[in-house]
């Protein structure tokens, strides 16, 4: 069932807050939405990289992921959310527009933690989560809107707590991405793992899960890829 939630977004470069909306289980078409967004985007940045003969490389690792046949997939499942935020341009007008600002998808099957604080106790399991690619440092210098990533992390926490897990949760994090999880959500690294493409993989201790507070910090490095 879908629902949503108020919030605000941290707009970098006007340095004030702007409304915005976190969806729990969002229509397909939303998210479809998003794909098309993304990649829109990310081609007009390509195409202007090589205008200036930079060639085409991006750091948008996650381009691939199908996340419309996998909000289809979550909405027909019990044990399968898929989360979104959105902003709103121009709204009540015929030029409204909504943008997804970024995407997350997890399992609420028991997910046996690796921790040797929580080894065998259950969590949840953080399948994808991605920002919308004017959001990622580096790509534009700051961020368009920060906050996004720990917005939807704070989502992830409250659903393990609803489940009563305490806030446990593990990830497979992308090369790119590994360091925000550490430095900025306090997850702990237990190595590679050779049966998931050699992914790092993280988990979220309970200490850390109730440390955890989104609003903290300033700097760029606020989303993941």
């Amino acid at each position: 069932m879908t629902a949503s939630e108020d919030i605000e977004l941290w707009d970098n470069a006007r340095k004030v807050w702007e409304p915005g909306t976190l969806w729990r289980q969002p229509d397909p078409h939303l998210v479809l939405r998003a794909e098309e967004q993304w990649r829109g985007w990310m081609e007009g940045v390509a195409a202007i990289n090589v205008d200036r003969g930079l060639g085409v490389t991006l750091p948008f690792t996650y381009a691939h992921w199908p996340w419309g046949r996998i909000a289809v997939q979550a909405n027909r499942s019990l044990r399968e959310e898929v989360y979104a935020v959105t902003r709103t341009t121009n709204p009540g007008t015929q030029s409204q527009r909504v943008w997804v600002e970024g995407l997350m998808h997890l399992s609420t099957y028991e997910h046996s933690c690796r921790a040797e604080s929580h080894k065998g106790k259950p969590g949840i399991y953080l399948d994808l989560i991605a920002t919308a690619p004017w959001n990622l440092p580096g790509v534009l210098t700051p961020p368009r809107y920060q906050l996004v990533g720990k917005i939807l992390m704070r989502q992830a926490i409250d659903i393990s707590r609803d489940f009563g897990f305490k806030g446990r949760l593990g990830l497979h994090a992308l090369d790119e991405a590994a360091r925000w999880y550490e430095k900025k959500i306090g997850m702990v690294s237990l190595g590679r793992d050779p049966k998931k493409e050699n992914l790092e993989y993280f988990e979220l201790e309970e200490a850390a899960a109730e440390a955890f507070y989104p609003f903290e910090g300033d700097d760029d490095e606020e989303n993941p890829t």
